[in-house]
């Protein structure tokens, strides 16, 4: 009996098969990507909700105030490249010195004020999957990629009550919590229009937000160039490029991260 022969691909078979292939792949691979980032966002959302909770649980227990929160995260450390990565340990308890210049951790940051009473030991919550800067500073895996708005914010120096940093970057910083209310102008004079314009700029403050890098003197968040924050009204919101830059970078001035 005659056998047939069988034959493998031709070369042109086998190159339109690639060809297909890298189509496929090409049109599959920014789904996927963005599948991804998505699932990222999806996670960093529910670590501020875990801590928007923690916050809540603060409040109950502290007859109506939040916590009192001093933290590394500050143009003064965090943004000093002079400041080592091992004197900005959020999850230090040591003695904290304001000045920097004597050895000490930061028993006020928002890990330690939150764990373990009201967050647990679960200090995964404070990294963000997508993260684009945190800290250490100089590792690729980070412990901690969120920046709280603590009385030591942005500039690390506790500003008297009432002061404009204190009021619309110092928000936990003891104070009683009461959810604010929208923003509505009384008058059509000048003193009402600055006032309402400022209550409309405190109310895009947040508690915790994603650190962002900066570059050419513009805010990139790790969410599609956006950040998710925990606004003041302790839910979580999604922010994106644009918001950020025009809360972070206003009249072209950035913030050093």
């Amino acid at each position: 009996m005659n056998r047939k022969r069988t034959h493998g691909f031709t070369l042109v078979e086998l190159l339109v098969v690639i060809s297909i292939i890298a189509l496929l792949i090409s049109v599959l691979l920014p789904s996927l990507r963005r599948a991804r980032g998505q699932a990222k966002q999806v996670v960093c959302s529910a670590n501020l909700k875990n801590v928007g909770q923690a916050l809540w649980n603060y409040w109950t227990e502290a007859n109506g105030h939040i916590p009192y929160v001093i933290s590394p995260m500050t143009n003064l450390a965090f943004g000093d490249p002079n400041v080592p990565d091992d004197r900005l340990d959020p999850f230090s308890r040591d003695a904290y010195d304001v000045n920097l210049n004597q050895p000490g951790g930061w028993p006020l940051s928002l890990p330690n004020v939150l764990m373990p009473t009201h967050l647990g030991n679960q200090a995964k919550i404070f990294v963000c999957p997508a993260a684009v800067a945190g800290w250490p500073r100089d590792k690729s895996k980070y412990r901690l990629t969120y920046r709280p708005a603590a009385a030591n914010q942005p500039n690390g120096i506790v500003d008297p009550n009432n002061t404009y940093f204190r009021e619309h970057f110092g928000f936990l910083d003891g104070r009683v919590y009461r959810r604010p209310k929208p923003a509505k102008q009384q008058g059509s004079d000048i003193a009402s229009i600055i006032r309402f314009s400022q209550q409309l700029q405190s109310l895009r403050g947040t508690f915790v937000r994603d650190l962002v890098k900066v570059k050419n003197n513009h805010v990139t968040g790790p969410h599609n160039g956006g950040n998710m924050v925990l606004n003041k009204t302790l839910d979580v919101e999604y922010r994106n490029k644009q918001e950020i830059n025009d809360d972070l970078a206003p009249f072209g001035k950035t913030v050093k991260f």
